[in-house]
């Protein structure tokens, strides 16, 4: 059994647990304050072909809901690297909100690696990442590469765009 540790502001707010049961990843997750266990999968069962399709979405979104909420309150480059790395175990693809965040945590590798890795970026995506370079890394000359790739991928600038612009 493997466990990871979600810790936001000196509390636990909830914990990852990866069982193994035949060849089936099985998350689970438990709010400490109540210490009440609320499996992903429902309970005594072992394999796939016993879900309940809607239980297994309900589950899984609150899974979803439970780590957006984190990464909206978090404060550390560290916990969203694990925030990250549990959004594609878990079927989670959502990395649009990542960028937000790593932007106001001003990592520009991070999130340089976030945004390369995106197959279809959004019109969001590339406005988090204009404002980052323009505003928060100063680094103008590829805030305005940023924009002709925007328009390249056919893209329309909106306006949250063109500030970010103007600065550079």
């Amino acid at each position: 059994m493997q466990e990871i540790k979600l810790v936001l502001q000196e509390k636990t707010f909830f914990l990852i647990k990866t069982m193994m049961v035949t060849t089936y990843a099985m998350p689970v997750v438990s709010e400490d304050s109540t210490g009440q266990d609320l499996p992903l999968l429902p309970p005594n069962h072992l394999s796939l072909s016993n879900l309940n399709f809607q239980t297994q979405k309900k589950h899984h979104q609150n899974l979803t809901e439970k780590l957006l909420s984190l990464i909206k309150q978090c404060k550390s480059k560290n916990l969203l690297k694990q925030i990250h790395t549990q959004m594609p175990i878990n079927s989670i693809p959502k990395p649009n909100f990542l960028l937000s965040k790593i932007v106001d945590l001003k990592d520009l590798a991070y999130a340089s690696l976030v945004f390369n890795q995106l197959t279809k970026p959004n019109i969001y995506a590339f406005n988090f990442m204009l404002r980052g370079l323009a505003t928060t890394w100063k680094k103008y000359d590829f805030c305005v590469e940023l924009y002709y790739k925007l328009k390249s991928l056919g893209l329309k600038a909106n306006n949250f765009t063109y500030p970010f612009l103007f600065i550079a």
